[in-house]
């Protein structure tokens, strides 16, 4: 899996993933676990530092420079691992937006499989 800035017609946070890192997302998403994916070694993130956390209240995207934080509600936490999970089994390239409620990051969130190659990412 990789992840990081793309500028399509407005920029996005771009998840490249296959069946098994979109899967294993997913799971970790719907369990409702805190994501430090800069240590995991199914991620590489490009010029992009990314926390996926659970929260009670709404959930929201915030940006710090090149840290991203999403806080992902109960309600989305099932929504985004279906989503996942749905795209990771198409068995043919396909995105899906991953929208958070509240979002002041300026960025959408994309995870795709098998369209885009690493060269996508802004460096």
């Amino acid at each position: 899996m990789h992840i990081g800035l793309a500028d399509f017609a407005a920029p996005a946070l771009l998840i490249l993933g296959d069946e098994t890192s979109l899967n294993w997302l997913a799971g970790c998403i719907a369990t409702r676990q805190s994501i430090g994916l800069a240590t995991s070694p199914l991620v590489k993130l490009v010029s992009v530092g990314l926390v996926i956390a659970p929260t009670d209240a709404e959930g929201s995207l915030s940006r710090s420079n090149t840290l991203f934080n999403w806080k992902v509600s109960r309600l989305e936490a099932q929504q985004f691992a279906q989503q996942l999970r749905a795209l990771a089994g198409t068995g043919k390239p396909a995105h899906a937006y991953l929208d958070p409620n509240t979002n002041s990051a300026g960025v959408q969130v994309i995870a795709s499989q098998g369209e885009y190659r690493d060269a996508v990412f802004i460096q």
